[in-house]
């Protein structure tokens, strides 16, 4: 930016400390408090013509995490009506022209319920000013506060908007709280419909406050379509300061795939890893470090409040060719998967458009097939080649790609596919000409680029990759796995790229894609986690780990119990783990919080069964929950130690393995007598868990191994 912008936010930088000293900016309102509650308001002095930024105070943000979520709503539906009602009043408050936009999805269980966007506006200078859009999500999971998910954003929102309510602005600001996160962005492609081309012209871009502030691990991304930088997001990063960013991540899906296919440039910023409490009764507002909110919140006001200024010319060109956006088309990467067995609907969700229907057809025994044409973009192709989805029985099963005006030849066109996926093999030999194939082991589709009549089709369709079993043992100890020895014991499996010269030294963990190295590396990560999770109190209920592929979405991580002997139940599992599922590519983990609360159900499932089910006898007593062979006398079950009185029944019984999850995850929660507390309380007593438990716990929580001990 030019020398201009950069003296202006010096200038508002340095006038922070003197707007605190005279006390200016109002706070956020407390006009509604829960119940219904109304307190005494505090005037708002306004100071007029003064070009003063303000750093975010942290004692708002917290206060704003309390109002929506101190507490766990028992129904989504009035939890999040109460935050819509929250934020349309405060953002009312700081002067932004607020509207809801009302929309209806459809529930399972509830049928058709009702959501709400928040939509504040502070028109810019003119007409036709640029745009920007700060966004966040009030979703909240039936019972849970939803601190770090999704409320951590939305107070970050809040308060930007805050800070940059005073300031002139020659550049239309949009706030907007989406609705319905979890139920495929709907709130998001509601205000899209809504929008119009004019407005979507003039959008610079659009920055989404994701979840933020988790209190165990500070790393921050920023998330794009394509996992490449926007203007918005590299001035962002620039403006970041002591937050830790580790660096852009593409997003297959979300929010900002859904504005870049309006050709609007977006960008998430995010946690790096979801908390593990996230949209769990636990989600509670002290998992949420408001210093750390309050410096995304100073950051993003910097960069916003700089584009805001009279003396900054228009980002409109710039932001468009900042990087390569898309025209309405889909873009299919090397790393985005196809879901075969989708619907039609499920595909127009995906690809944010709606498929044109052209053909109905039957297959050898009748069935209907029903073809939709997409514009989408493949193999690095400039052009839009048109694509055909197929459907039988409304699940997709094969994709075809018409040469017509694709803009490359039979022969381009197969050296673009063979760029990412190898050298392909010659299939038998058409009217038109030889068929080329190529598999990708790792999202399982075959190619098969076929000449036809002026021209060629290229069709994918879902194959069974074949499983491969890529380490085989104990689990190594952690300063083997550290050292990345990991043979002791177990054995590393090497196999060769098909095509290689038996003599090449070229191998890989899969057929094709992926170095090697990287799969190997990838292999200890994942026995380094395990190790994490499997302290010395529980590692003899493990025989053996087993990391395999076959492909993502096959076959997924499981437990094997090894059989014990006389028919007696199993003292030992075997471990299996999908490295595709588990690992990307480049040997970083999908989901990394996803990947550890499993293996702690498993851990569960484990003391479920061993001990001849010493653990969970013990818990069924202790809980009186009935056994399936009989039902004993309530009144003889010591049961006031766990807060239910003799001939008390819980309204409904705690689970065994969700209770041993959070007795791992939890930092607290023994308070009250509902079943999952219940149930944790019961592993409390258990010393030997107990130990296992701190151990666990240090690792995860390496900076924080104290909380909640």
């Amino acid at each position: 930016m030019g020398k201009t912008k950069r003296a202006a936010g010096a200038v508002l930088a340095a006038a922070a400390v003197s707007l605190c000293i005279l006390g200016g900016c109002a706070g956020p309102s407390t006009r509604i408090l829960p119940g219904g509650q109304e307190a005494p308001q505090e005037p708002r002095i306004i100071l007029p013509d003064m070009l003063v930024l303000e750093e975010a105070n942290p004692f708002y943000l917290q206060e704003a995490l309390g109002m929506v979520a101190g507490v766990p709503c028992p129904k989504r539906q009035e939890g999040e009506e109460q935050i819509v009602s929250y934020l349309q009043q405060m953002l009312t408050d700081y002067g932004y022209e607020v509207t809801l936009q009302n929309f209806q999805t459809w529930e399972p269980e509830g049928g058709s319920v009702q959501r709400s966007n928040v939509v504040a506006v502070r028109g810019g200078s003119s007409p036709d000013a640029d745009i920007i859009l700060v966004g966040s999500c009030h979703g909240v999971a039936e019972g849970s506060p939803g601190a770090v998910h999704s409320a951590s954003g939305m107070v970050a929102m809040l308060e930007t908007a805050r800070l940059l309510s005073s300031l002139p602005t020659d550049t239309e600001l949009r706030f907007v709280s989406f609705a319905d996160r979890t139920g495929a962005e709907g709130g998001a492609r509601r205000y899209l419909a809504g929008l119009t081309e004019e407005e979507a012209l003039r959008m610079i871009g659009v920055v989404h406050l994701g979840p933020m502030g988790y209190y165990t691990d500070p790393r921050m991304v920023l998330k794009t379509d394509d996992g490449k930088s926007t203007l918005l997001g590299d001035l962002f990063k620039e403006a970041a300061g002591e937050i830790p960013l580790a660096g852009w991540k593409q997003q297959e899906q979300g929010i900002p795939s859904l504005f870049v296919r309006r050709g609007i440039p977006a960008v998430e910023v995010r946690q790096m890893w979801d908390a593990y409490e996230a949209g769990s009764p636990y989600d509670r507002p002290e998992l949420v470090d408001i210093e750390r909110v309050a410096q995304v919140v100073n950051a993003l006001a910097r960069v916003l409040s700089d584009i805001m200024s009279a003396d900054t010319p228009s980002l409109h060109a710039k932001s468009r060719f900042y990087n390569n956006l898309h025209e309405g088309e889909y873009v299919q990467k090397e790393e985005s998967s196809i879901r075969f067995g989708e619907s039609h609907e499920e595909t127009d969700n995906r690809l944010g458009m709606t498929g044109i229907p052209v053909t109905e057809n039957q297959d050898s025994e009748g069935r209907a097939i029903h073809a939709y044409q997409y514009h989408m973009k493949w193999f690095n192709v400039d052009q839009v080649i048109l694509t055909r989805y197929y459907y039988q029985d409304n699940r997709l099963v094969e994709i075809a790609l018409d040469s017509d005006g694709a803009g490359v030849g039979l022969e381009e066109m197969k050296e673009r596919v063979s760029e990412i996926y190898g050298i392909p093999w010659a299939g038998s030999a058409g009217p038109n000409g030889v068929e080329y194939h190529w598999e990708d082991p790792v999202y399982r589709l075959h190619f098969t680029l076929a000449p036809a009549s002026g021209g060629y089709e290229l069709n994918v369709v879902e194959y069974d990759a074949p499983m491969r079993e890529l380490y085989a043992g104990p689990l190594p100890a952690r300063e083997e796995t550290a050292e990345g020895s990991g043979e002791e014991g177990g054995a590393f499996h090497e196999y060769q790229k098909p095509g290689a010269d038996a003599d090449s030294p070229e191998i890989s963990l899969w057929a094709d894609g992926g170095a090697y190295d990287t799969g190997k590396a990838g292999v200890r990560q994942i026995l380094e986690s395990l190790r994490d999770v499997y302290p010395q109190e529980l590692e003899g209920y493990l025989e053996s780990v087993h990391v395999y592929t076959d492909g993502i979405g096959a076959n997924e991580n499981y437990l094997e119990p090894v059989p014990g002997t006389d028919g007696q139940a199993p003292m030992q599992f075997r471990l299996w783990v999908d490295w595709n599922d588990v690992l990307r590519r480049d040997g970083s983990f999908r989901d990394r919080t996803a990947f550890i609360s499993q293996m702690l159900v498993f851990q569960g499932q484990i003391l479920e069964q061993v001990e001849g089910g010493f653990y969970k006898e013990s818990f069924d007593t202790a809980l009186n929950i009935p056994r399936p062979e009989s039902e004993p006398d309530p009144d003889t079950r010591p049961l006031t130690e766990t807060g239910v009185g003799p001939g008390q029944e819980p309204e409904e019984y705690p689970d065994f393995v969700e209770s041993y999850k959070w007795f791992i995850l939890a930092d607290s929660g023994l308070e009250g007598t509902d079943p999952l507390n219940l149930g944790l309380r019961f592993f409390y007593g258990l010393e030997n868990l107990t130990r296992a438990r701190e151990k666990i716990r240090g690792y995860l929580y390496p900076d924080n191994s104290s909380r909640g001990i």
